[in-house]
């Protein structure tokens, strides 16, 4: 399986819960998708069901949610201890941050490569 993470996810929780500090490291996801500014809220929920394409070859199945445990409100490096970040996804989004994905067509991805919701599975 691999995690991903959307930027606009990462901006909501933000949003929501002000007073942390919302890194997409503290969710150690696999890939973070880098969304537009017209994408708002826990987008990649939408997802689920459908193929993403991550450059000329990769394919992932997103299959479901990411529910996320206390290891998010540990300290890591220079981020503070803060139970709120779960608590904000527990409030607001079921206690998922991001979702998880089945490799269809594997491949090498850098950073930039374009990414688009292909298809339904």
């Amino acid at each position: 399986m691999v995690h991903l993470l959307t930027t606009a996810t990462i901006d909501q929780l933000r949003a929501l819960y002000p007073q942390g500090r919302i890194e997409a490291r503290r969710f150690r996801p696999n890939i973070v998708v880098a969304t537009g500014p017209e994408d708002r809220g826990f987008v990649e929920n939408d997802w689920i069901g459908h193929t993403v394409a991550i450059g000329d070859n990769v394919r992932l199945a997103i299959t479901e949610p990411c529910p996320r445990c206390v290891m998010i409100t540990l300290p890591q490096g220079d981020l503070p201890k803060d139970s709120g970040i779960l608590r904000a996804a527990a409030q607001h989004n079921a206690v998922n941050v991001g979702v998880y994905a089945a490799v269809l067509t594997g491949g090498t991805i850098c950073r930039g490569d374009p990414v688009t919701l292909a298809r339904s599975r």
